[in-house]
């Protein structure tokens, strides 16, 4: 759709919230994730993209990154 994919898109997003800076947060944090682990976000998680999107509206988000520097985890995790 025009506000994203579902992998990537805000939970607030999918609730149908206003669109803000929160919500590129997160997709930032979503990308910077897929870019460490070189994995695709939510790759577990069986069915489509709407079932991703509810999953992310239920707070499921990707495994921690063993071994990846504080700093930048918490940056993901915002």
């Amino acid at each position: 759709n025009n506000r994203g994919s579902a992998a990537w898109m805000a939970p607030e997003v999918f609730s149908g919230s206003k669109y803000n800076e929160k919500c590129d947060v997160y997709s930032f944090g979503i990308m910077l994730w897929e870019m460490i682990t070189r994995r695709k976000p939510f790759e577990d998680i069986e069915g489509s993209a709407l079932t991703i999107l509810w999953k992310a509206f239920m707070d499921a988000r990707p495994p921690p990154i063993a071994g990846c520097p504080q700093p930048l985890m918490d940056l993901i995790v915002r």
